[in-house]
């Protein structure tokens, strides 16, 4: 049965299941966008340059992903939301993880900073860098258990299509 969920607005409005839904891909759609412009490769960012909170893309993620048909479309997008790991609070600037030869200089270490200010960068760093990989296990597991959700829903509407005999396409006024 579908429900109406609080929102915030400055009306006091409540979304039917069908708007949060709706919502939950206008999200994604927005979060896709955006890493597709800033190119975040190996980058860590701090959580305010996100367009809406981590959590709540972390929400809409689950939900499209759990509502999606499609299975290998589900499993990208799994792991576009796996970019999220990139995020985490407090970073402040962004930082880039960039290889570099032994011959080259690295982005950080720069003819104005002293070894002090090199080392309190590269301190910050790790102390960012040591927060991805338990937030893509943690993800990893919140959207594999989406994509469950999502197989475990195909194989009951396809056990009632075969118990039916029909596409379970029948309606009062037809097929469609």
């Amino acid at each position: 049965m579908a429900q109406a969920h609080p929102f915030d607005t400055s009306s006091n409005a409540s979304l039917s299941d069908a708007e949060v839904l709706d919502q939950a891909e206008v999200l994604v759609d927005e979060f896709l966008a955006f890493i597709r412009r800033e190119e975040i490769w190996n980058d860590i960012l701090d959580v305010n340059t996100l367009p809406v909170s981590k959590s709540t893309l972390v929400n809409a993620f689950r939900l499209v992903i759990a509502t999606e048909s499609r299975p290998a479309y589900r499993r990208q997008l799994a792991k576009a939301g796996l970019m999220l790991a990139r995020f985490h609070r407090d970073v402040g600037p962004r930082m880039s993880l960039i290889p570099v030869r032994p011959d080259e200089t690295s982005c950080h270490a720069k003819p104005e900073m002293n070894v002090k200010e090199q080392q309190a960068y590269l301190d910050r760093f790790d102390a960012a860098y040591s927060l991805v990989g338990p937030d893509l296990k943690r993800l990893g597991g919140m959207f594999e258990a989406s994509m469950q959700m999502a197989a475990k829903r195909e194989i009951r509407r396809q056990a009632q299509q075969d118990a039916s005999g029909s596409d379970v396409t029948y309606t009062w006024y037809g097929h469609h």
